[in-house]
Formats: C-alpha cells, structure tokens, sequence
C-alpha cells in the first residue's frame, strides 16, 4: 500500500520453514535434540530496528485519528512501523520498552480496520485498566470479558460481538477455550489479535504461562485473524520461542530499549542489615514516588511499616493483601497519597504511572528481562529517575533456592496426571484444578498453580491434549412436541443412553456421555445445538478444564526429565546473567541491550559503571574479612541482665524479633536509640545467639511470651525483674573456647552424640540442627551433664529442648 514504508525484509522462521498455522510443534518432539534447540535458542537473529515512518508514508488516516481521537499530536519512536505492519495484515512481533506506547499500536488500527480486534492480555487488572483509559469514544466500542461478569453479562457481551458492535474486546487466554466465545468472534469477523505480554507463551520467557498455549490452537476457530505479538523485553532466544509457540513467522520490529533519562546502578552489600540502611537512604533522599521490589509478602509488609516507621509514606502490595486493602493501596500510590510502594513483582504491570522517580530491587529478580521490563517503569514522563540493584553474595543461592521449590519435578507432575487419570471416563477428563492442588502431597502456599504448570507440562510431553473448557454436566429435558430425529446415529445413541427417548428431566455428565457417543466434547456441544428443537439445555455446571489422555509413549519419563533438567540449567542461566549485570564493568545500559538483541554505544553517564561510581562485586579476601568482623556467639550473665533490662525499658511491648533487632541495632529496628536506650546494646552478638538467649530467659521464668497475643510479646516477669548476676551466673559459658578441639575421649563421646542426632532428627523427620547444631553437643561433651539441671546450663538447651531430649542426651552421657 502506498502509506507504507518500504517493505521490511520478512525475517526467516527459527524453525526453518514456515510452520502451518495449526497447533504448535510440540517442544518435545523426540527429534530435537536439547542442544538443537540451544542452538537455535542463542543463534542472534536479525531485528527491524525501525523508527517512527515518515508523515507521507504512514496511512493518511493515521495521524488525524492520534489526534481526534487518542490527542496526540505525534507518535513515538517506533510506533509508526508497528501501525504501518498492522494496518498491512503481517504477522508481527514488537519489542517495545515499558513507557514506549505499546497499546496505541493496536487501538489506533483497531479503529481503521475492518471487523473486531481481539486483545489478549494475562491479568484482569491490567485489562480493566486499559479499557478505564482509553479515550471515550473508543471505550464505548470497547468490551473487557472476564469471569467477573455474570452468566446473563456474559451472554450479552457475546451477543454484541457477534453482531459487530465492539471494536476491542479483552479478554484472557484461557477464554480462548469457550466455544460461544469463538463462535461470537468468528460472526464478528475477527481480523487482529494482540497478544500482550507475549513473552509469556515461550517455553524460555521469564513468565512462561501454559495458558498461551491455548492461544495457536484457538487462531482456526475464529478464522484467519493476523497477530500482533506485544512484550516489553524479549531476548532472542525468547522472540523464537513466540514464534514457535504460535506456530508463524512472525515480523520483527523493536523500538530501542536504551532510555537516556534512566540512571542504572548496582550495589554491593556484605549482609541484609546493609541493604536496609541503604533502602532508608535512598527512601530519605530520594524526592517524588518510587518503588521498591521485594522478594516475599512478608518483606513487603515488614519494609514498608518500616519506611512508615522512619515517617516515609509507604503502603505494602501483595497477593496475600485482602483484595479491597490492595486496590486501596495501588489508588493510594497512584494519586500520590502513598509517596512509595513495597511490593512484589506482581504490582506494576500495565500500571501507567509517569511520574516514578526511583525504582529498587532489594533482591535480584529472576531474570535480566525481568529486571530491564520492572525497573523500566521509572521515568516514563522522560524525566530523570534512579533504577537500583541491591545485591548481596547469598542473593545469588537465595534465588536458586526459590527456583527450585517453584519448579515442577517429575514425582509431582506423576501426581497431577494420576489425580486426572481418577477422574477419567474412558479418555475424557473434566478437571477442577482446585481439587486437583488439594491432592497434592505439597504445602497449601507451594500447591498455588501446581496443577495448571503441571497440565501444561504434560501436554507440551504428549500425555494429555487439552481442549476447550466445557460443562462439568448439563440438565436436559426433552421439549413438548419435539420430534425425535431418526437419521444421526450419534443422535439416537445418545438419546437412547441418557433416557431422555422416554422424556423427563435428566442430569448428564459430559465426560460419561462423550465415552457413550464416542465423540469430544466439543461434537456433544454441536450434537445438542443441532437438535436443540427436540431438547431443552436447562442448566449447566460450571465450565472446567478439559483434558484427552494420550496414549503415553514409551520414553514419557524421560521426555518429562529432558524438559524439566533443561528448565532447571535456562533457569540457573538466566539468574547468573543477572549477577554478571550486577557485577559489570561495562556500560548497564550496552549490558541491557545487548541481552534484548539490541547493540548500542556506552551511555557516557547515565550508569554508575560510565560515571565511574560503581561499587564492583567484593574479593573473595573483601568478604572473608568482612565475614570475620569480631562478633560473639557466646552470651553471659551480663547479655542476659542487658536483654531484661532492654525488655524493662520498652517503650512499648514487641515480639522476639523487634526485640533480637533492637538490642543488636539491626537497621530493620523501628525503634531507635532515640526511644530505647538498649538499641544496639547486642550489637556484637550474632542474631541467632541472641534469639537463643531470649528463648532460654523465657524458658527459664525471667521473660514471658504471650502466645495468645497476635505478635507474641514479650514481658518483663517478676522473677525477671528482680534477678541479679548472681541469679544468672549460669549464663556464663563454662569450658572456655567452643570451638577449641575437643581432646579424645570428648570427640568419641561428640561422635555417639552426633549419630544419635541423626537418628532422632530422621525419627522426627527434621533436619539434624533441628534437634541440636554441634556447638551445643560440643559443650555437652565437655561438660558431661549428669542431671537435667545440668544439660539446662549449656547455651541452647533451655526447658523445652532438654524436656525432649533430654533423658536421651544424659543416657548416652552417664553411660559413657
């Protein structure tokens, strides 16, 4: 067409030729060997680096729209290209920063073209946002399609699609599997669909999501609708993974991700304590909103009522937040009325907030993409704004950690397929993923989207094939008058199996009626619409996940081992990147480019490493010694006077953490010196030997902890208040130097009592250090208690510990 620029050179598939548009190739396929797909995971790929076409090339109608409709007067660099391939039909894939105006590229053309574009997008919120922005005469031809809309709202959203009166609608993935859906898309004549987010359908995308897959498999039941594959960050490896997943070639076009205003930093830090004083610091110093990323729910709550305490303005964001507290907080933050928002990394998608001036990641995330879409939501107004890396030497085995609990592994993917084989009729299973979760041999916070990743999996190895959602079961009767038809075979059989020849009311389940008729459940669906003359549908149980079981082949195991090792070794990759970033001595910005496909010259000064300020990872010697600093793990009678009479001076009760943070004079202490004339008092005991000393004060009748209480505080007793060095005299610790060697007969006793601490922590089913950590069956080997008042002497056997153990500890003792 004559607005366009000159065609852009259709890039080669990564897979080779063009794949058809039916379902995806299986990311398993026994043929591809797992250094195959590296391969062609790393191989750089050539990218449209394209920006904004001309005025004379663009559509005419293009920029009369920006501005009648949306008030622009002029589109950003690169979103001209993304509207010129759209507005031709092809096939594309645009990488586009955070704060680029990714969603104009898709409602600008959806009000030039023809038909109804479909906008799929991963969260709720995200879309309802989109939709509450968009301008007014744009919005009223606009529809979001959710599970929030009742059976009777739905029925109409569906009605006004199909008869052409939307535009846009929104909706999730998963949708894609409800056939009255398709069919409403496919009447209105549904010529684009977006996919936003899109990195989420690569197996190797840092939020790979099993719901996309349902996406490729739905495209023929609409019609032949072209893509627009959306994402902030994708690395090359990530853009041919979508490519795949769709099963197209696709267009490239990236807009650049280096933003000039951005200043990029990394710190490093010797422990927790030292991050905290440096949040504060940046907090303090930092002017205008910000947010500050953390790992956990628990840190977003702690942290933030910290900043409150220090009189920051923050308020906590989390999934675990009661949902009207959440959007109170996320208002808050948006309207200024919260300067700062701790949250996890679920806040910030779509969130279209110009004016954030810093964001910190007290951990490394997950991923350099990770990293480079969430600290891409400062500045998006172009003016300057900090993005700071936090970074200690255990973050990186902390991250490890946490990806191997999140990961699925082969006996748990064994229990999601034999909990759906239970539920199996013939090869059909109708599956509630909550139940399935529930059969889990897992925790309840570890079981969240165990059964969903694991279907996914076992789909993608060939196991089970997963279709569109469908009724558990359906209440039918037949309609007065209705004649039965005699010529479909898949008719009669099924009329004769349910009863319903003889007339009445019947409950029919789907999955038992399509192992009856033989067909799938979508042919019953088309089955009882076809004769919907003769019977009535009068109600339907909730729709639920539909699964084929396929005949298992005869390397299932290791198919499922080769994808899970392969996750596991992309995984501990893509978190050691992250550590070479935070580690660089190049420009960050180079860094962060380089990683997205993109070459750029250094910043010359809107990084730390160009400005000549970066605080490089310490030596191995840097963190010994750093290690080494001088800090007890012995208490004495004198730490355990200190802890009464820090716990007397309070200015309010705490729990046994404020109280362990107070007198070591943690960072993370909302009461200061200021208000406690104990804060720091334990600063050179380790915090571990302080938490021991209160549980032994508590056990021992000197403190008291009110378990009732929601925070378990502390009090002072009276035999605490009245006790003197004398009464704790047996606080010192006795047999000098606890790590000095022990002599031979006290090693052979140190080895008995280690191998029954084995045995009982494997009893219990605990860890070893559980029952007792060496220093403590090091001093009993010294000691040779013969009494329990004796054992009760040495640090860490306060009474609850020598009540369970010990009778055991003085057997071995007195008999040795």
């Amino acid at each position: 067409p004559p607005y366009l620029a000159p065609s852009p050179v259709v890039l080669p598939h990564p897979c080779g030729p063009p794949c058809s548009r039916g379902a995806p190739p299986s990311l398993l396929a026994p043929s591809k060997a797992p250094e195959d797909r590296r391969a062609r995971q790393d191989r750089p790929e050539p990218e449209i680096l394209q920006p904004t076409p001309d005025p004379e090339h663009l559509d005419p109608r293009v920029l009369p729209v920006l501005h009648e409709l949306f008030g622009y007067d002029a589109l950003r660099p690169g979103q001209g290209a993304v509207i010129a391939n759209v507005l031709a039909g092809r096939d594309t894939l645009a990488t586009m920063p955070t704060g680029a105006g990714k969603s104009l590229t898709f409602q600008l053309p959806a009000m030039l073209r023809e038909g109804t574009t479909l906008v799929l997008s991963p969260l709720i919120a995200l879309m309802a946002d989109q939709v509450a922005s968009l301008p007014p005469a744009i919005r009223e031809q606009s529809l979001l399609v959710n599970s929030t809309l009742s059976r009777s709202q739905q029925q109409e959203a569906l009605a006004r699609i199909a008869a052409g009166e939307v535009k846009l609608v929104y909706a999730a993935p998963e949708r894609l599997r409800d056939a009255a859906f398709l069919d409403a898309l496919h009447d209105a004549g549904t010529g684009l669909v977006v996919i936003d987010e899109a990195h989420c359908i690569s197996l190797w995308g840092h939020d790979f999501r099993p719901d996309y897959l349902t996406i490729p498999r739905a495209l023929p039941a609409i019609g032949t609708p072209s893509i627009l594959a959306i994402t902030a960050t994708a690395t090359p490896g990530v853009a041919n993974g979508i490519a795949e997943g769709l099963g197209r070639p696709l267009d490239r076009i990236r807009a650049s991700v280096f933003r000039s205003n951005l200043f990029y930093e990394a710190h490093h830090h010797a422990n927790r304590d030292q991050k905290i004083a440096h949040l504060l610091d940046i907090c303090q110093r930092e002017r205008g909103a910000g947010i500050v990323y953390v790992p956990s729910r628990n840190d977003a709550e702690n942290l933030a009522g910290l900043l409150r305490s220090r009189r920051i303005s923050a308020v906590p964001y989390h999934a675990g937040l009661d949902k009207e507290v959440r959007a109170e907080n996320q208002r808050a933050f948006m309207r200024g009325q919260a300067r700062i928002v701790v949250a996890t990394v679920a806040f910030g998608m779509g969130i279209n907030k110009a004016d954030v001036r810093f964001i910190v990641h007290f951990r490394p995330p997950m991923s350099i993409a990770a990293y480079a879409q969430e600290s891409g939501r400062a500045g998006r107004d172009g003016k300057p704004a900090r993005c700071v890396l936090l970074v200690t030497n255990s973050d990186r085995s902390s991250l490890r950690r946490l990806a191997h609990r999140d990961e699925i592994d082969l006996p748990m993917l064994r229990q999601v397929y034999a909990a759906i084989q239970r539920q199996k009729v013939d090869r059909w299973a109708i599956v509630d993923f909550a139940a399935i979760e529930q059969s889990l041999d897992v925790d309840e916070d570890d079981g969240r989207d165990r059964a969903r990743i694991g279907v996914g999996v076992l789909d993608q190895a060939g196991l089970i094939a997963r279709h569109q959602d469908v009724p558990v079961d359906r209440t039918l009767s037949r309609r007065p008058g209705g004649t039965a038809t005699t010529d479909d075979p898949d008719w009669t059989r099924f009329l004769d199996w349910s009863d319903l020849a003889d007339g009445g009311m019947v409950r029919v389940r789907t999955a038992n009626a399509c192992a009856e008729v033989g067909c799938a459940p979508a042919e019953l669906e088309a089955l009882l619409l076809a004769h919907e003359d003769e019977v009535e549908i009068r109600q339907e149980g909730p729709r639920l996940a539909c699964l084929e079981l396929k005949p298992a082949p005869a390397d299932a195991a290791g198919l499922l081992q080769a994808l899970i090792a392969r996750t596991r070794e992309e995984t501990h990759r893509r978190i050691d990147e992250v550590f070479d970033y935070a580690d660089t001595r190049q420009c960050r910005h180079v860094v962060l480019a380089a990683h997205l496909g993109e070459q750029i010259a250094p910043c010359g000064g809107v990084c730390d490493v160009c400005r000549g300020h970066a605080a490089h990872a310490p030596s191995q010697e840097t963190v010994s010694a750093a290690s080494s600093t001088p800090q007890r793990r012995n208490t004495t009678a004198a730490d355990a006077l200190a802890a009464l009479e820090a716990v007397r001076t309070l200015p309010y009760p705490m729990g046994k953490t404020g109280l362990v943070r107070l007198m070591t004079g943690s960072a993370e202490s909302r009461v200061r010196a200021d208000r406690a004339p104990s804060f720091g008092v334990l600063q050179d005991v380790v915090k571990a030997r302080v938490d021991a000393l209160i549980d032994k004060l508590v056990d021992e009748g000197y403190l008291f902890r009110d378990l009732d209480h929601e925070f378990k505080l502390i009090h002072l007793t009276e035999r605490g208040a009245a006790a003197t060095a004398a009464d704790l005299a047996a606080y010192d610790p006795v047999g000098g130097d606890e790590h000095a060697p022990l002599d031979g007969s006290e090693a052979a006793l140190f080895d008995r009592l280690a191998a029954w601490r084995s045995e009982r922590a494997s009893r219990d089913g605990v860890p070893p250090y559980v029952v007792a950590h060496d220093t403590m069956l090091r001093a009993v080997a010294r000691q040779r208690p013969g009494t329990p008042a004796e054992l009760g002497t040495i640090s860490g056997f306060g009474g609850k510990r020598v009540a369970k153990y010990g009778d055991e500890i003085l057997a071995i003792t007195n008999g040795f």
